[in-house]
């Protein structure tokens, strides 16, 4: 169970607790050892409302040789704390999240 289970996300917490921070809900999805050689072209979804802290975040993403996907404000950065519970439960299970989650080219735009 998340322990933000019906209460704000995380990222929404960190934001209240520290004024004027600019937080981005980002590198939830993977253990950190996918950061050490990541794949190219790694779908990274990110949330935020600082549109600057955004084109930083979308520009280190892009520097991994990954894809920044927003996915949303900080109002959805629930979500993503979410899927990583689900895709951290598929790991945990001996599964391989890659065959539960689409790939991006299979994605609508």
């Amino acid at each position: 169970m998340l322990t933000t289970d019906g209460g704000p996300s995380a990222a929404r917490r960190i934001a209240a607790a520290a004024p004027g921070a600019h937080v981005v809900k980002v590198f939830n999805l993977c253990a950190a050892g996918v950061w050490a050689a990541p794949t190219e072209g790694l779908a990274v979804p990110l949330c935020g409302d600082d549109a600057h802290a955004l084109a930083l975040v979308r520009t280190l993403v892009t520097d991994l040789r990954a894809v920044p996907l927003d996915a949303g404000g900080l109002d959805r950065a629930g979500y993503l704390e979410a899927t990583a519970a689900f895709v951290i439960g598929i790991w945990f299970a001996g599964g391989d999240p890659r065959t539960v989650l689409p790939p991006l080219e299979h994605s609508t735009h």
